[in-house]
């Protein structure tokens, strides 16, 4: 394979499958507002999923790390793939770190839809092996009274 596609090619298989569902079954924990319901089903594509009452949801999923790419890799992969291909605009990004030490990356995205502007977040981990994406998203107004509770659960956020 030629050396200067080979990036291109694993950004957007990933994002693919970050967007389509592939499963890397490695151990982490979202604990969801209390709120929350769980939505989680074996054989899912995330590997968890919550939703409240108003509509605000929240997910993890999960994706083997291989070929390796450093966490600055895999944002600008996903900030591509969410711009271009989604239509999503990128209103800010920021440094995080997980309850477990892990530092990452959230990006905070906005979308017109027919029923209005929405929210859609995804904080990025990587590790040796996995890839973790948390997503957080809902109608603007929802899901900003349910901000701070977001907030609150992607920092308590662990990667065992």
């Amino acid at each position: 394979m030629n050396r200067a596609l080979r990036p291109v090619l694993v950004a957007t298989l990933l994002a693919a499958s970050l967007l389509l569902g592939a499963c890397g079954g490695a151990a982490s924990h979202l604990t969801p507002p209390p709120n929350f319901i769980d939505l989680s089903e074996p054989g899912d594509s995330y590997t968890q999923r919550a939703t409240s009452a108003e509509g605000v949801v929240m997910a993890v999923r999960e994706v083997p790390n291989d070929p390796y790419g450093p966490l600055a890799f895999w944002v600008e992969a996903i900030k591509r793939r969410m711009r271009t291909v989604r239509g999503y605009a990128l209103l800010e990004e920021k440094d995080v770190r997980a309850a477990s030490g892990e530092a990452g990356k959230q990006l905070r995205f906005g979308h017109d839809e027919s029923g209005g502007p929405y929210f859609f977040w995804l904080t990025v981990f990587v590790t040796d092996h996995n890839v973790f994406v948390l997503e957080a998203g809902g109608k603007k107004d929802v899901f900003e009274a349910a901000q701070p509770e977001v907030e609150r659960a992607i920092a308590a956020y662990r990667i065992d």
